[in-house]
């Protein structure tokens, strides 16, 4: 109903599908409900995020580490963001400026 299609587009509901679908192809989760009850949570301004500085072996990682097994945070420390597989953003970063679509399996190789 044409009710229905004006109430998705004010509310960016077509956006946040296609970004959940996204997420289930690319991440291929075991259990994709729980996988999109996770993403709709993430997407929540109510979500915390918690940023820790400190000074090496200050702790930070253990700390990061209880936040997340009690809280369901997930952590991202600087090992994660450095094992980022490089050819694939070479390859992903050439299909933005050549304005191509990403090949999902490009995708895969960064977002793992």
């Amino acid at each position: 109903p044409p009710e229905f299609t004006m109430y998705a587009e004010k509310n960016e509901l077509f956006s946040l599908y296609e970004r959940m679908i996204q997420e289930v192809i690319v991440g291929q989760p075991g259990d994709p409900l729980e996988h999109m009850i996770n993403f709709l949570h993430r997407e929540n301004d109510d979500v915390p995020q918690i940023m820790m500085v400190g000074p090496p072996a200050s702790g930070k990682g253990s700390i990061a580490q209880l936040v997340e097994k009690e809280s369901g945070i997930h952590k991202i420390d600087t090992v994660d963001l450095l094992s980022v597989d490089v050819d694939a953003v070479k390859q992903a970063k050439h299909c933005v400026e050549t304005e191509e679509d990403i090949p999902g399996d490009i995708l895969g190789a960064i977002v793992k």
